[in-house]
């Protein structure tokens, strides 16, 4: 389950969920984000927190839920953060978003109703979008500003929005269309045109998660056509990956890939949920390797909803039904990176050595996980000299 790139490898470091703290659990996390220190903020489904850690994945604080009150959630959604350090929380059953100091200080409310995925523009306004429309908020008061103008035939339900570098907005929904906004003055803002993503198989496609790239380029998941589509800055379809059946080979994939992210290191992470693995391409959508495999052991998935990265080469994976996040780090191993483990005798008369053996198998195990070879482990012990 680890990704070796000709880049450096994707080792698993550590996890957190239900198994480590019986006071701060999972149970089915769904979203992430990571803000400008790298902290890591985790929504839950089912038991409704929002949990924060830091970049080694160390529990830091957590907002309980289940309420009305300031601080409690019923099925938060999307987070996100504004320049000042800011956290806003789709708090998406309680009809409202939630808006707290860097510290996790409630700080203001205001009704939004059943919002979802969030986003601030780079003019510092706060994106919701609320089933099939987009409402837009002064995230300083939580004032309602506008809602954006809905093309002919109006929006789907949607399921993803995005900003592109040049402030430009994108949604997506359960059809083959994006959606795009522009800003052409102080609160207000026109929209530009729907683009089409073309089919692929039988089925008309199925949009359901997007990121951009520096170059404005949109990448979305078309779950009805087991791919992922690049589309250029001007709405023009440039390539795909997989489909248009599905598979489980390298860059295909199942339906219902539930996220996808462009990583600090200029590659597409994609959350190919239902071959419970983690797909790494390039922005011209060519296979590079993936990590993960079906199973309840670290580096092993069960359903994984999103990943994010962060600049010191940390990814982070929502491994939704193991109800547990997640770290992965890129290493750069050295060619002479060996490990010795020393096990001990294993003559007839020693009865440790079967529960000594456990121990060291189990080292050699996590060896491998963290990057060394077979042929790097030596294995000492007097069953073998």
């Amino acid at each position: 389950s680890m990704l070796t790139d000709g880049t450096g490898d994707y080792i698993y470091e550590r996890q957190w969920g239900s198994d480590v703290d019986e006071n701060a659990k999972f149970q089915s996390p769904k979203g992430i984000a990571v803000d400008k220190e790298d902290a890591i903020y985790v929504t839950d489904q089912l038991s409704y927190p929002v949990q924060k850690f830091d970049k080694r994945l160390n529990f830091m604080e957590r907002w309980a839920g289940n309420s009305t009150d300031p601080g409690s959630f019923k099925l938060p959604e999307g987070i996100c953060f504004d320049a000042s350090g800011n956290i806003y929380v789709a708090d998406t059953q309680n009809n409202r978003i939630q808006k707290f100091t860097p510290d996790m200080v409630f700080s203001l409310e205001w009704e939004s109703h059943q919002p979802d995925d969030i986003a601030i523009s780079n003019d510092g306004l706060l994106f919701s979008a609320n089933g099939s429309v987009i409402n837009v908020y002064n995230p300083e008061t939580g004032v309602y500003q506008f809602t954006l103008p809905p093309p002919d035939g109006g929006l789907p339900s949607l399921h993803g929005i995005a900003f592109d570098t040049a402030n430009n907005f994108y949604a997506v929904g359960a059809s083959d269309k994006i959606y795009k906004y522009r800003p052409d003055g102080v609160n207000s803002w026109s929209y530009i045109a729907t683009w089409t993503v073309p089919q692929s198989g039988v089925f008309l496609p199925n949009l359901t998660s997007m990121t951009t790239d520096p170059d404005n380029n949109i990448y979305v998941t078309d779950t009805r056509g087991y791919r992922v589509v690049k589309m250029d800055s001007t709405g023009s379809f440039v390539k795909d990956l997989g489909g248009p059946l599905y598979g489980t080979g390298d860059g295909m994939f199942m339906s219902d890939m539930k996220g996808i992210s462009y990583g600090p290191d200029g590659f597409i992470y994609v959350a190919d949920s239902r071959n419970n693995r983690i797909q790494k391409l390039t922005t011209d959508l060519v296979y590079v390797g993936q990590f993960g495999e079906h199973g309840f052991a670290p580096g092993e998935f069960n359903n994984p909803r999103a990943v994010k990265g962060t600049p010191d080469g940390k990814y982070y994976v929502v491994d939704s039904y193991n109800n547990r996040i997640q770290m992965f780090e890129k290493k750069q191993l050295g060619t002479n990176s060996k490990a010795i483990i020393v096990a001990g005798g294993g003559n007839d008369n020693n009865s440790l050595w079967p529960s000594t053996k456990v121990v060291s198998d189990l080292a050699a195990w996590v060896l491998g996980y963290q990057g060394f070879s077979p042929e790097n482990i030596k294995y000492q012990s007097a069953e073998y000299i």
